[in-house]
């Protein structure tokens, strides 16, 4: 599963902060800038077992499934987090929006 998303990334090389991608050094605005996506495992990953065998995740032939849930990005690591996840839930169920995700 994957999310799309539309960010600017940095990182630290040599002590000094620089974007991840050329493209990201002038600003771009979220409409022209290349789509990214970011890998979500923890919701689903199909491989084959010869896959693993050799020690990968993923094999060369790629297809993408693209995750549209509003709060995949909520990530339970403790009770504030997991009290965050109720919350978002709680509101999905006002909006009347569960019933369309689950």
């Amino acid at each position: 599963m994957v999310k799309k998303i539309y960010k600017h990334f940095w990182h630290i090389k040599k002590n000094n902060l620089r974007k991840v991608l050329p493209w990201m050094k002038e600003y771009t605005s979220r409409q022209i800038a290349p789509k990214l996506f970011r890998e979500d495992t923890g919701i689903a990953l199909a491989s084959r077992s010869s896959t693993w065998r050799k020690g990968k995740r993923i094999g060369k032939k790629v297809k993408l499934i693209q995750n549209d849930f509003p709060f995949s990005e909520v990530d339970i690591h403790d009770k504030n987090d997991l009290k965050i996840a109720e919350e978002a839930m709680k509101l999905l169920r006002k909006n009347k929006k569960i019933n369309q995700i689950i």
